[in-house]
């Protein structure tokens, strides 16, 4: 398997990136996260971390629209 080493990104500001923009950052990686937990509690996702990514697959029913 090939994989990248985990890495913890920064958590301070500094001249990439502001406090702000940091939280920011969280609370959209926040709120992926809950869309997926919803999507795998609904339709059965099923979730591998491969080093420092997420992957997830979901098989569902195509909706109309």
């Amino acid at each position: 398997m090939v994989t990248t080493p985990p890495s913890t990104p920064p958590q301070e500001g500094s001249d990439e990136a502001t406090d702000e923009q940091l939280a920011l950052a969280r609370r959209q990686g926040d709120a992926y996260g809950q869309a997926l937990q919803a999507m795998a509690d609904e339709d059965g996702a099923a979730v591998r971390p491969a080093g420092e990514y997420l992957v997830a697959f979901v098989n569902e029913e195509a909706e109309g629209m």
